[in-house]
């Protein structure tokens, strides 16, 4: 299981590789790369990287880790994430995981919680003004009744979360309210009875258990009792606990996703998600109808997200401070996602990302800050938790070069030195890559080969 001696070991040069991708204005960029969608065509801070880290220094501060001024750290964050609303209330690339892909609810919730946590110790009106004007934009562009508008349980929960940590900044009731009714109503998808009981569909039209977003529920639920003190909300996280541990991966953490079945569950299904939307207006629980079709569940083991699985994995140490008994799992598969943690500090984006974990991509091999993060946040809350009392930051090693891998293994971004075959890391991903965001997938004057002669002279290799 993951010691204190791990914990800060491995968040210390965490840390070290995370500084790599931080510009002076405290923000964090980063190569992207989820299972649906990849690009290396930006690295510019995307909203979705900060909130981790404002809440892990928080928790480094709180705990009274040595090491750093962690509340100063937390300050240089919050204030280039306040920076970065604009005047309408959006904020600076906060584009669906890659550019040109359409943003939601839980890239605002996630920022305004963090805003509102950061207020509760710097006690600075910016940040609660921050935290006010991202959740006044959910308001306005992604509420639907009282329900974000694409019923997303795990961006639903985060919105709660985010509203009950605002709620307790400022004392306006309305948000603690509205974040108990939206938590109730979200868990109307949460499975009762049968061999996925625990697991919360992932939307109101989308009956995928996806193990990375069932894992985003657990913290939000949580936080919800201890707000409450309503059993429904720690029996909840209980369940949706029990269901994921019985679906650790034999690689990686935990498998991919359940997918359902049934031809006359798609049919209605399709037949009627659009009427949920556009006639209903998500006011009639149309998804009751589909739901009892599934006549059973296929398992995609692979991907299996690693540093992504840290948001999971810490959402099951929350629950074990209430529910002992998940102690052991959580520091037990912590270890296991460290064991893949790499000589520069960064932590690999998946086993399998192509669905087979033999085949080694440039996808699993790079390590995303939006994943990173996760696990940041997680190992930060274990530092506090388990009583460490210094984290020394590990500087990032210059090299670009990653581990060799065999000649069967198949990747872009592949280098050879002395005979040998290696993948290149994000550092050097990141120097290829264009930093505007820009349309073109590579900046003028690099080869399109991303190893060509051209990129090579450009970044002073031999």
């Amino acid at each position: 299981m993951a010691t204190t001696t791990t914990v800060a070991n491995t968040l210390g040069r965490l840390l070290g590789y995370l500084r790599t991708w931080q510009n002076p204005d405290g923000l964090f960029g980063g190569t992207i790369a989820t299972w649906w969608n990849s690009t290396l065509e930006t690295a510019v801070p995307h909203p979705m990287n900060h909130f981790p880290m404002i809440l892990g220094f928080l928790e480094l501060a709180r705990g009274g880790v040595g090491g750093g001024d962690w509340l100063a750290e937390a300050r240089r964050v919050g204030d280039g994430l306040v920076a970065s609303i604009l005047p309408d209330g959006m904020l600076r690339n906060a584009w669906g995981d890659i550019p040109r892909r359409r943003t939601g609810t839980v890239h605002f919730a996630a920022p305004a919680l963090a805003l509102a946590e950061l207020h509760a110790d710097s006690r600075e009106d910016r940040h609660l003004d921050g935290a006010r004007r991202l959740l006044k934009t959910i308001e306005t562009r992604w509420m639907m009744g009282r329900i974000n508008y694409d019923g997303v349980a795990n961006q639903g929960l985060k919105w709660c979360e985010a509203m009950l940590a605002y709620a307790r900044e400022t004392g306006e009731r309305q948000y603690f309210d509205h974040a108990v009714w939206l938590a109730r109503k979200t868990l109307d998808l949460q499975i009762r009875h049968g061999p996925c009981a625990g697991a919360i569909y992932q939307s109101r039209g989308d009956q995928h258990l996806i193990s990375v977003y069932q894992g985003k529920c657990l913290a939000p639920l949580v936080r919800l009792y201890e707000a409450t003190d309503d059993a429904t909300f720690l029996d909840a996280a209980e369940r949706l606990a029990k269901f994921l541990l019985e679906r650790q991966a034999p690689q990686g953490v935990f498998i991919n996703y359940l997918e359902p079945q049934g031809t006359l569950y798609w049919l209605t299904c399709q037949a009627f998600v659009r009427f949920d939307y556009r006639i209903f207006r998500r006011r009639v629980p149309m998804y009751r109808l589909w739901q009892p079709l599934i006549r059973g569940w296929h398992e995609i083991p692979y991907p299996s997200f690693i540093a992504r699985a840290g948001d999971s994995l810490r959402g099951l140490w929350l629950l074990s401070k209430h529910k002992p008994e998940f102690g052991e799992a959580a520091l037990r598969l912590t270890e296991r996602l460290l064991a893949y943690q790499l000589p520069h500090g960064g932590i690999p984006n998946t086993v399998g990302y192509y669905g087979d974990a033999g085949r080694e991509d440039w996808q699993d091999v790079c390590c995303p800050t939006r994943w990173n993060v996760y696990a940041f946040l997680l190992l930060a809350t274990l530092a506090r938790d388990l009583g460490c009392t210094q984290v020394a930051e590990v500087p990032c090693p210059a090299d670009p070069f990653e581990r060799p891998v065999g000649p069967e293994r198949k990747g872009r971004f592949r280098e050879t030195r002395d005979g040998v075959e290696y993948f290149l890391n994000n550092e050097l991903i990141a120097r290829l890559s264009k930093p505007s965001g820009a349309s073109s997938y590579l900046a003028d004057g690099w080869d399109d080969d991303l190893t060509g002669p051209r990129n090579r002279a450009n970044m002073g290799l031999p």
